[in-house]
């Protein structure tokens, strides 16, 4: 994964997060809390952005962590507000 960008950050209501996808693959995406607790999953995600809503997300800071058919991970953090 090359490229990320996560906008706005931090976020308010959603937040849209573009990325290159190496090679194509499809990702799964997980939004995680910082106790670890997924509050989000996105399987096979082939697009090049996807749109996270807040829905129900408390404040503070979340580890998003992108996974390819590969097995290649990489995480940024998305905070909200």
């Amino acid at each position: 994964i090359a490229n990320v960008k996560v906008f706005p950050n931090p976020m308010t209501s959603a937040a849209t997060i573009q990325f290159t996808a190496l090679g194509g693959a499809a990702h799964d995406v997980i939004v995680s809390n910082l106790h670890g607790q997924v509050v989000r999953e996105y399987a096979n995600v082939r697009d090049n952005s996807l749109t996270i809503e807040r829905q129900g997300m408390a404040a503070g800071m979340y580890f998003v962590t992108f996974r390819n058919e590969q097995g290649q991970t990489g995480n940024v953090r998305l905070m909200v507000q």
